[in-house]
């Protein structure tokens, strides 16, 4: 079974794994890369994410998956579907967040 979601020319987007911890806890450190969230997260926030993220693909077939650059395999970013609690219905939302390094 891959993790590969979608892969484009310069792309590929794939499922995220646990083994993505620290690149995600790099950028959610980073205020710049945060400045559109309530604050920076901490490890176990990042890692609560993640758990986040695994559960959203089992309950709801979708999810943020992790944006790699084809050619060097670098991490730059966090892109997909996930579902938000709009005053109890859950509703779809695109959301990404990029490395500021990228």
């Amino acid at each position: 079974m891959t993790n590969t979601v979608l892969k484009t020319d310069r792309l590929i987007l794939r499922k995220m794994k646990r083994t993505d911890l620290p690149f995600l806890k790099e950028i959610f450190s980073d205020p710049v890369a945060m400045r559109f969230y309530r604050s920076t997260k901490t490890k176990e926030q990042a890692e609560d994410w993640i758990s986040w993220t695994l559960r959203n693909y089992r309950t709801y077939g979708v999810g943020l998956w992790i944006a790699e650059e084809k050619a060097s395999g670098r991490s730059l970013g966090q892109c997909g579907i996930t579902p938000q609690d709009t005053g109890g219905v859950t509703e779809m939302e695109i959301g990404y967040l990029s490395a500021m390094h990228a």
